[in-house]
This record gives C-alpha cells, sequence and structure tokens, in this order.
C-alpha cells in the first residue's frame, strides 16, 4: 500500500542527538482522519484567523484613517517609559518563572531563567504562545531540570498571569461606561475575582497543573509548591501586571493628554485584553484579538482614534521588546558573548590510585584501540548505569520515553549524546563531545535507581563496548533487534528525510554502497556518512556479539521489535526487571514516532540549518509534529515512496542476510523464522492500561 508523502520517520526527539530511534508504531501507523476531514480543519483555522484579522484591522484602520496626524504631537519620553515599562515586565517574567522553578525543588540561575524566558519570546508570534513556552521549559533542561518540572513551571506562570490578570480587570468592568454598555459587567466582575483569588492558591494549583499533566500523560507532581518561594512569585506577578498598566498608560500620554486618575481603567482594559488574548490559543500572540478589546473597552475613555493608536503603538512596541529581550536571552545563555568563562564542572577526583581491576581493564581497553577517558568523565558524579545502544529504527526512542516515565529511572535530556563511540565522527549539532555538558546531562539524577543514555550507534561502534566498559564497569545494556531488512528500509527513509542520504530509490541506493564505502557520492548534507552503509549496520551477530563478550550475557538484555509491539507491557517489564527497578510501574503506552512526510526542498533547507531545526523541534511539542506531518502531504508536494518495500527485492535481500539471520539465532537462542518470510504480518498488539 503506498500513501502520499509517507515514510519511515526520524526520531520524535530530533534535538537528542542522532535522532535514528524507530517508532513502535512504524509497521502501521495510527489511524488518521480522512483527507477531507483534515482540509476542513485547516480551512476552519485559516478561516478563522483570516477572519479576525481581517475583522480587527478594518477597525482598527478605520478610525486611523479618521486620525488628523498633522495634529498629532508625539512625546518621545512617553514612549521610551512605555518600552522601559515593557522590557521590565520581561525582566520579572524572568525572576518569577525562577521563584516558581525553586518552588517546585530546582534551584536555576537568574542568568538560565532569563535566557528561557527572552530567548523564547518571539515564539509567541510564530508558531504561537504554547510553542514559547514550551521552546523555554526545554532550554531550562539544558540545567537539568526534568522535563515534567520545566513545562509545569511554565504552565503555572502561565496559569498566574491569566488569573492575575482577571483579577486587575475588574476596575474596567465596574466603571459606569462598561455597566452601562453591558449591564453583565458586574457579574463578570464578582467571577473574576472568585476563579482568579481560587485558583491563586497553591495547593488547588498544584491540583490543577497534575490535572494537565495526566492529560499530557506525564508523571504526576506529588509535592505542593512551597509556599515563601511560590508567594514571592505571585508578588513579582502582581508588579509585572502594574508594569503593564504603566506602559499602556505612557503609551497613551505620549500622545494625548490623560491623568493618571484614568490609570486604573487602562490597567483593567490591559489585562482583559491580555486574558481575552491568552484563551484565543488558536491566534499567535493574540495577533488582532487583544486591539480588538482594547479598540472596544477605551474607545470610550479615549475616543475611537486615539484607542486604535494606542493599540497599534503597543503592539509595535511589544515586538521590539521581545525582539531585544531574544537578543539579550542569546548573550546570557552564550558564557563566550556574555564575556563570562564557562561555569567549572566540580567532581572530586580520588587521590589514591585506581584498583588493579581497574587497571588491568584500561589497558585491555586501549589494545583495543579506545582512546583514554577523561579522568572528570570516570569520576563523574550521577554516573550512567545502564544504556540503550541501539539499533537504530529499532523502537529506542518509544523506550526511552517509557522509561522516562518511571520514578525510578533517570534519562538523559539530550537523548542521544554519543558522547562514547569516539570511533564516528559526528557534526556538533549531533552529539555531545564536551565532558562538562556530558556531565550536566545527569545534573538531575540525584536520588534515582537507574541512570542511563540511549544512543544508538554504540551498538554499530566497534570500540563503543570497550569504551563503556571502562566507564561503568557494571553497566547494564540495553540492545534492541528488528528484521534486518524492514530496519534498512526505515533507516533508508529517516536518512531521507534528514538528508543524511539523497538517493530516492531504496534498491540504489543499496547498489552505491560499494562507492559510498571510498567516499564517492556522499551527499553534502550527510552528518552520518559510516551509516549509509545499510547491509553493514543490519547485520547484527557480531555487534551483539561483541557486547557480550564485553560486558557478558547477563548483562545484556535483547529487546525484539517484533515482540515489543506483541507485547508492550510485558517487554517493558522485562526491561525494568534487567535495571532492578520496581516492575509495577506501568507507563503511557503511546506512539512517539508516527510515519513524517519527506518534502525534499523542505529537508535539504532544513539539513543546511541545523541549528534552525533543533530550535524548531524543541519549540514543538510532539503532538503538534504530528499534527503537522498529517496535514503536510495535502499542502506541499511530498515524495512517494512505498510504504513497503517489494516483494521480490525483499526476497533477495532475505536470501543475502540467511547466514546472518541463521547466526543471530544461535547466538540469542531466539527462532527468527519469521525474518525469513517475504509477505510479513504484523504482530498482534495487545491492550495495555493506559498508565497509573
Amino acid at each position: 500500500m503506498e500513501e502520499k508523502g509517507s515514510a519511515e520517520s526520524f526520531v520524535g526527539d530530533l534535538p537528542d542527538g542522532m535522532g535514528s530511534a524507530g517508532t513502535l508504531d512504524d509497521a502501521d501507523p495510527e489511524p488518521r482522519r480522512s483527507r477531507s476531514s483534515r482540509i476542513l480543519w485547516s480551512a476552519a483555522w485559516i478561516l478563522l484567523v483570516g477572519a479576525i484579522f481581517y475583522y480587527s484591522g478594518k477597525q482598527l484602520f478605520s478610525h486611523l484613517h479618521e486620525k488628523t496626524w498633522r495634529e498629532l504631537h508625539v512625546q518621545h519620553w512617553a514612549v521610551l517609559a512605555c518600552l522601559a515599562c515593557l522590557l521590565g515586565m520581561r525582566f520579572l517574567n524572568a525572576l518569577a518563572t525562577r521563584l516558581i522553578l525553586r518552588s517546585l525543588g530546582m534551584r536555576v540561575g537568574t542568568r538560565w531563567a532569563a535566557g528561557a524566558v527572552w530567548v523564547s519570546a518571539p515564539g509567541r508570534y510564530v508558531p504561537g504562545k504554547m510553542v514559547a513556552g514550551l521552546s523555554s521549559a526545554f532550554i531550562m533542561t539544558r540545567r537539568g531540570v526534568p522535563l515534567v518540572t520545566a513545562a509545569a513551571a511554565t504552565f503555572l506562570f502561565t496559569a498566574l498571569t491569566v488569573f492575575m490578570g482577571m483579577v486587575f480587570s475588574v476596575p474596567l468592568l465596574l466603571t459606569r461606561q462598561m455597566r452601562h454598555d453591558w449591564p453583565g459587567a458586574w457579574m463578570a466582575a464578582v467571577a473574576m475575582i472568585i476563579i482568579g483569588m481560587v485558583f491563586l492558591h497553591p495547593r488547588l494549583f498544584m491540583a490543577l497543573s497534575n490535572q494537565v499533566l495526566r492529560v499530557m500523560g506525564r508523571p504526576r507532581m506529588a509535592a505542593h509548591p512551597a509556599l515563601r518561594a511560590y508567594l514571592g512569585a505571585m508578588g513579582l506577578i502582581v508588579i509585572r501586571a502594574l508594569l503593564v498598566g504603566a506602559a499602556a498608560w505612557c503609551a497613551a500620554r505620549s500622545f494625548g493628554d490623560i491623568s493618571l486618575a484614568r490609570y486604573p481603567v487602562i490597567l483593567g482594559a490591559m489585562s482583559l485584553a491580555g486574558v481575552v488574548g491568552f484563551l484565543a490559543f488558536v491566534v499567535p500572540a493574540g495577533l488582532g484579538v487583544q486591539e480588538s478589546v482594547l479598540l472596544l473597552t477605551l474607545t470610550g475613555l479615549l475616543g475611537p482614534e486615539n484607542a486604535a493608536l494606542l493599540a497599534l503603538l503597543l503592539r509595535a512596541l511589544q515586538v521590539i521588546a521581545d525582539i531585544l529581550a531574544a537578543v539579550a536571552g542569546l548573550i546570557v545563555l552564550h558564557p563566550r558573548l556574555a564575556g563570562h568563562p564557562p561555569s567549572p564542572v566540580v567532581v572530586v577526583l580520588p587521590s589514591e590510585p585506581e584498583p588493579e581491576d581497574l587497571q588491568a581493564l584500561s589497558a585491555q581497553a586501549r589494545s583495543h584501540g579506545v582512546k583514554p577517558i577523561p579522568a572528570i568523565i570516570r569520576h563523574m558524579p550521577h554516573k550512567p548505569n545502564f544504556f540503550i545502544v541501539g539499533a537504530a529504527k529499532c523502537g529506542t526512542t518509544s523506550l526511552y520515553d517509557y522509561l522516562c516515565q518511571h520514578p525510578q529511572v533517570f534519562m538523559s535530556p539530550h537523548k542521544e549524546p554519543h558522547y562514547f563511540a569516539r570511533d564516528f565522527s559526528f557534526p556538533p549539532e549531533w552529539c555531545i563531545r564536551e565532558p562538562d555538558r556530558y556531565i550536566e546531562q545527569f545534573a538531575g539524577a540525584a536520588g534515582a535507581k537507574a541512570i542511563g543514555e540511549a544512543s544508538v550507534w554504540y551498538i554499530y561502534s566497534p570500540v563503543a563496548p570497550w569504551e563503556l566498559k571502562e566507564f561503568s564497569p557494571d553497566a547494564r545494556i540495553i540492545a534492541m533487534l528488528r528484521d534486518p531488512v524492514d530496519m534498512m528500509y526505515s533507516l533508508h527513509g529517516q536518512f531521507l528525510w534528514n538528508c543524511n542520504d539523497d538517493i530516492m530509490d531504496f534498491q540504489q541506493t543499496l547498489a552505491a554502497q560499494e562507492q559510498r564505502a571510498i567516499g564517492l557520492r556522499i551527499p553534502p548534507e550527510a552528518h552520518a556518512p559510516f551509516a549509509l552503509q545499510y547491509m553493514k549496520v543490519a547485520a547484527f551477530s557480531p555487534q551483539i556479539r561483541r557486547y557480550y563478550e564485553v560486558f557478558g550475557r547477563d548483562r545484556v538484555h535483547v529487546v525484539l521489535f517484533d515482540d515489543l509491539i506483541a507485547d508492550t507491557a510485558g517487554e517493558y517489564r522485562k526491561v525494568l526487571r534487567h535495571l532492578d527497578v520496581d516492575e509495577a510501574f506501568t507507563p503511557t503506552f503511546e506512539v512517539v514516532n508516527p510515519v513524517k512526510p519527506i518534502i525534499p526542498w523542505l529537508n535539504r533547507f532544513l539539513a543546511r540549518r541545523p541549528m534552525l531545526r533543533r530550535s524548531l523541534h524543541m519549540a514543538l511539542p510532539s503532538k503538534m509534529i504530528r499534527k503537522i506531518n498529517y496535514a503536510l502531504p495535502y499542502l506541499l508536494p511530498t515524495l512517494n515512496r512505498p510504504r513497503r518495500i517489494s516483494p521480490e527485492l525483499r526476497a533477495r535481500l532475505i536470501a543475502q542476510f540467511a547466514p546472518e539471520i541463521d547466526a543471530l539465532e544461535k547466538l540469542l537462542g531466539r527462532d527468527l523464522s519469521a525474518w525469513r518470510q517475504v509477505e510479513r504480518h504484523r504482530p498482534q498488539k495487545t491492550p495495555v492500561p493506559s498508565g497509573r
């Protein structure tokens, strides 16, 4: 069966290293809505946003057209004061976020909190407010903050701001003009006070955030926020709301004579505009919505022309403030630009020489061509004690996601650091090779019983087993394998997506392996040329044998992709048993890596701009990415790639892999006869619990 624009997906966690893990449902994507349904939803969203832009723009510019511009005298001090208030508001955003993180038990410096909040500020406009919040949460994970905690802190800050806006919008609703124009204004004022004050309570707030985490399929946060830090954040948000009103008053004062007594009404209008703009989350940054609210609420106070001018001036200054904040965020997050050296990694090195057994192990590793591992890494705190070593496109991203949900397991936020396997060369954006950055990946692992990472090219590297053995002699290894023919075809689809391969036809790319082995026909955007040897990558028996010889069979657990599909919960419990953690925990089993479309020109554009691609993937939540991928084949021309390999080619490849499958059967002691079938049937999935 062919599907337009579909191909085996690139990883769900793009910023996490190589991004070559397979999806649990790689063989058959989950049911999708019909094409007509998706087109209708997309058209409805476009029409809605377009109607909002058209209505607000028409109202604003119709009033501005009536403005006598020659009589307009702008007071520059008031404009600069407005901009200063907006910049101060963004500084308070960073301080409040830092205090909320502290209330949740995480200590993050002001520099990192400010950088995370400021850099993501322009994301409110493209793609949207939700993306901006999640991108700041992902930046916080670079300092060891768990993603769930960072996302919860971002949500708490946003919700506090919205509920505080409800409280401060009351003065506007109680004005004589509003009560005359809208008889139900006093009821709305009472409702906003009640809602705002109720949800400002810390315990109710934590209950609300836990419900959001439950919907997201993430573990709940059992601890209540620390009251002192929480109240401090609330106080900063109150000052922030007052600064927003001050910015609007200064903007109005810049072109009109308005008394300070009108400040409460302007504060209420800005608060109400902020609340309505947030609730209209489908509109990027509330564009058009906030302007319409200001126009409706301030027309009686300023007149329609001045109200429209105020709305546009505030929007322009907000964009300038967001850009300045983003630049400042980049500076504070980059030690060299900031003029400060990187913070040193504190690792206590032992004063006594290493035991003889470790010295012998190091000598044995040297004999296998392993370069010495820095002492700062060998003696790092919170050292990983298990590794998911691959293979690519065999379900490692799914297993990584399931293990992240376990309370006794800590996984590196950067899924695939590839610090080891140093015989392979990766571009800097695809790996973490700096010791201090690798140590930072596990800064939040205190108290975890199992600490691990999931770099999928460790299994293919000849020296990685010895590096891991020297680094962590008692480490446990998890290897995930798959039908080699399906794995190669899936890997080829991923490489087309990330431009590591540029030969569209699978049979032709196999024929080009000999030329590529000597450096010919390598794509200019290739980040892992060694992985273009598909037949060698899919030869699993020598790779597993290396780990058996180095670690022993009792420390190497092999998971077959077919078994993971057929009995996800059962295979997950086996992994937990191998890691010696609580087997009773059940995560949320969901699709992690859905099929993604291949758009050659767009893929090449992103491949040549890795930082842009990583930033987009950090900013966009996985569910939004899936929806975008569903819509892209119907909006842009995509590659028509067959969903499965042709039976003729599969039969030839099975014949070539027959000795390899026989060797792997003997090595694992498993029946792999299903891998020899030309017409394969997908294993029947067993129902699994939705999570605990």
